[in-house]
């Protein structure tokens, strides 16, 4: 009998899981239906949550700069007053690491990004503005992205584990132009901890070449 019971349980914990998978997929396909994604079937790994379901998002297009290397130049000789080649390897693997994350986040509905108007200049990323809809998911998503650190760029010099890992990516935005707007930072009800310093938790984001 408690074999039976275990069986019973163990198949509708797999239908569960199944369905909340299914869920996210179709999400992500509804907000991609326009884009060259590939998205692994529902057999394929779970994703129950935010964070899980970005793993799901894979060749997302840059639409920066960032997409074509004569482009990157042009932008870095016209804008930054520098060469690509300027560029540090770890820093340029940085840059490229967020230009992703925020086209994930993008097609999550994490956030949405808009471009200059006419006659004004993008960040390197392709955008102007960042609107964020969900401050929790955001944040979460900039410690999944530096903790896993898959391209070997965040946690340097034998470093294992950062205590306020968002930190670097504020350090990369801010030193691109890309910073917080004064007055929208997320508070209790976004899952912000009293405290916090950490400068991930707003709701909207500005670039300036001024800065």
């Amino acid at each position: 009998l408690s074999q039976a019971a275990s069986a019973a349980a163990a198949t509708t914990d797999a239908a569960v899981e199944g369905t909340l998978s299914e869920l996210v997929t179709q999400k992500i396909r509804k907000c991609t239906s326009h884009l060259q994604i590939h998205l692994p079937g529902a057999h394929a790994e779970k994703a129950p949550s935010f964070v899980a379901a970005m793993q799901h998002v894979t060749d997302v297009p840059l639409m920066s700069p960032l997409a074509r290397h004569s482009a990157l130049e042009a932008y870095c000789q016209e804008h930054m007053g520098i060469s690509p080649k300027d560029l540090k390897p770890t820093a340029l693997v940085r840059i490229r690491d967020l230009a992703q994350l925020f086209r994930s986040m993008q097609i999550l509905g994490v956030v949405r990004l808009r471009e200059a108007d006419a006659g004004r200049v993008n960040s390197i990323f392709g955008f102007e503005s960042i609107f964020v809809d969900e401050i929790g998911d955001f944040n979460a998503a900039f410690t999944k992205m530096v903790h896993e650190d898959r391209n070997r760029c965040w946690l340097v010099n034998g470093r294992q584990t950062l205590a306020q890992p968002t930190s670097p990516c504020y350090e990369v935005l801010r030193q691109l132009g890309v910073h917080p707007v004064k007055g929208t930072r997320g508070g209790a009800s976004e899952g912000v901890p009293s405290g916090s310093r950490d400068f991930m938790f707003y709701s909207q984001f500005t670039f300036t070449l001024q800065r």
